[in-house]
């Protein structure tokens, strides 16, 4: 979550390094009763290890929040619609992979160092 913000599609470069939270955990912080931190064990044959994986608070949110059901308040404009929502993860994934390989391959380091390269990538 913490690489997902420093992502800006509407920027040219398509990063806001700025953006970046100083730590994991402040995203609990800020979307407290929206999302939940759950162990989880990395699918890496041999190296299977114990990673925090962001999971939404409860079914009941992301049912929600593409349900046209928000009323026309401030919180209206996180309604969204899932097809554009899905092109919008596609092109920042894009994004945030062109950005790692626009000087070296995808290496185990670069995919150690940066949580969100692995998902991006595939």
């Amino acid at each position: 979550m913490v690489e997902v913000l420093t992502i800006n599609l509407d920027e040219e470069l398509g990063f806001a390094l700025e953006q970046r939270l100083p730590g994991p955990r402040d995203i609990i912080t800020i979307c407290a009763s929206l999302v939940i931190i759950v162990p989880s064990t990395t699918k890496e044959p041999g190296r299977g290890q114990m990673v925090p994986k962001v999971h939404l608070a409860h079914f009941s949110i992301k049912e929600y929040l593409p349900s046209n059901q928000l009323p026309a308040t401030v919180v209206s404009h996180f309604n969204f619609d899932t097809a554009p929502a899905h092109t919008s993860i596609a092109r920042a994934c894009l994004l945030y992979t062109l950005h790692l390989c626009s000087e070296a391959p995808l290496t185990q380091t670069v995919l150690d160092d940066h949580p969100l390269a692995r998902y991006a990538a595939e």
